[in-house]
């Protein structure tokens, strides 16, 4: 099929056109530069996504895959050219993204086994996954996803068993990753609940992690729950994607302390995170911020042309925790915080923009405030349903609100 990724380049020992086909006890053993089990959506008609509505489970229980290789012996193997485009393998489960943008039934995989596979045992692409009671070992990464739930899972970087030698090292990256976010593609958020690490330590033949960070660690909702370390360090967040200080908002929260082994809630933030404050600990052997859970607040500017502006906190006014440039702007604030943006002198404040705020962890006690110099007249702000937001008196009386309200200083123009 030309149209599709599978094919003499990346053969697959089952490879699966539609999600509903039944595997109940299968081994997928030794797909050479290929893949276990592959759910393969890439070139398909469009009209085929009628298959993956359909309301019948999704059935996949009980199966094995081990051996699945890359090419070479220290050529390729590892590199983007395995991991990527019509040569992507070794991987025990692939699975594309079907349908991204339409309501589909929760792809539910359990009890699966992974062992031996150079790349990682799970490569997922779809965010309505839950994987359950799995157990994974030896492979270069257990996981490679962009989201879904993992739940009762063992995992094992690497064991006594030396039969077809030890996994190989991800060239771009560390190998023997628990969790392994790559650096490219769209954001990564993983749930993980119930999981053993073992033998995910600096202290083996290379650098190990429960989960290794990089540029794309998304901040959205991620967790990692009921977390048991057995040898293993629980996290390196990498420079990779990020040059310099480039403020970077990879993040895992860890929501009972079990993964950073502290009594209470904790943020593992990136080292150039926005969300650095004075009251975290740098982890020099996690490469990473450890800071209190306390609840944060996305704030989203999309993109208007001709505006450039960067967010201060008011509580480190020489402190930039985003510069916006002309894209889309995302930086993040913890809660009861204060932020001001300053515009920048060639591009000012325009007449009409919006701004996005996605609270996560949040309350309704829970706040930010944002200060925006606003130089015009006959101020209007709605809300996402277009209805007004009242305006204050006073900005004390924004303060002491119980909804969202807004203060005009029409002699400061904030």
């Amino acid at each position: 099929d030309s149209k599709s990724r599978q094919g003499e380049q990346r053969p697959s020992s089952f490879w699966l056109r539609n999600i509903h086909n039944v595997l109940i006890g299968n081994h997928a053993a030794g797909a050479e530069r290929g893949n276990g089990f592959f759910y393969d959506r890439f070139g398909r008609h469009r009209d085929f996504s009628y298959f993956d509505q359909l309301p019948d489970p999704i059935v996949f229980q009980d199966n094995v895959a081990h051996s699945c290789s890359v090419p070479g012996v220290n050529n390729n193997a590892g590199s983007n050219v395995a991991m990527y485009g019509q040569v992507g393998h070794g991987m025990g489960l692939f699975v594309d993204n079907f349908s991204p943008d339409e309501e589909l039934p929760e792809l539910h995989f359990e009890r699966f086994t992974a062992y031996k596979n150079a790349m990682s045992g799970i490569w997922n692409e779809v965010d309505h996954a839950r994987f359950t009671d799995l157990i994974m070992a030896d492979n270069t990464s257990a996981f490679i996803t962009g989201s879904g739930l993992v739940e009762d899972a063992l995992i094992i970087g690497q064991t006594a068993d030396t039969i077809g030698g030890r996994n190989r090292v991800l060239r771009h990256g560390h190998h023997r990753a628990g969790y392994y976010t790559i650096s490219q593609g769209g954001k990564k958020q993983p749930r993980f609940r119930r999981t053993t690490f073992v033998n995910m330590h600096e202290g083996t033949e290379n650098e190990a992690a429960a989960f290794i960070g990089s540029y794309k660690l998304d901040m959205k909702p991620n967790f990692v729950e009921a977390t048991k370390l057995v040898n293993s360090r629980p996290i390196w967040m990498e420079i990779g994607g990020a040059p310099g200080r480039t403020p970077n908002g990879s993040m895992i929260f860890d929501v009972d302390g079990t993964l950073t082994e502290r009594p209470d809630p904790q943020m593992i933030l990136h080292s150039t995170s926005p969300l650095v404050r004075t009251d975290c600990e740098f982890v020099e052997a996690w490469n990473a911020y450890l800071c209190p859970a306390d609840k944060f607040i996305n704030i989203k500017v999309p993109r208007v042309d001709r505006i450039r502006f960067r967010f201060y906190l008011d509580q480190e006014n020489d402190e930039r925790i985003h510069d916006s440039g002309l894209n889309t702007r995302l930086p993040r604030a913890r809660a009861r915080e204060t932020m001001t943006v300053a515009f920048d002198e060639d591009s000012g404040p325009q007449p009409a923009y919006r701004i996005g705020f996605f609270p996560h962890g949040t309350s309704t006690r829970d706040f930010v405030y944002l200060r925006i110099p606003y130089p015009f007249g006959g101020v209007r702000l709605q809300d996402h349903n277009e209805a007004l937001i009242p305006r204050a008196s006073s900005e004390t009386a924004v303060i002491n609100a119980s909804q969202t309200a807004y203060y005009l200083d029409v002699s400061g123009g904030w």
